[in-house]
């Protein structure tokens, strides 16, 4: 990945394995990455991403912190296969 300077990335589970490494790759390619984890390490932030209320702080924070969002990398949670408009709340909980 290259030519993402100024994007600013916001990626679920950054506390170890791909969501990590995700982190990392976008960092290096010159992204602002706003991280969070249940169990933060590195910096991330600690959001719970069952907490609704928790999650729109979390993402309200970053875009007033850095004038908005460009990535959102869902890496945190469990596999759905199915379009995002036809997810009910309680299947993405």
């Amino acid at each position: 990945m290259d030519g993402l300077d100024g994007m600013v990335v916001l990626i679920t589970g950054t506390a170890g394995g791909q969501g990590a490494a995700a982190a990392t790759l976008f960092a290096e390619a010159g992204a602002t990455v706003v991280g969070c984890d249940i169990a933060p390490v590195d910096g991330s932030e600690p959001v719970d991403l069952t907490d609704e209320d928790a999650v729109r702080r979390w993402v309200d924070a970053a875009a007033e912190a850095h004038g908005g969002i460009d990535v959102l990398y869902a890496n945190a949670g469990a596999t759905r296969f199915s379009p995002l408009e036809e997810t009910t709340a309680q299947e993405w909980d």
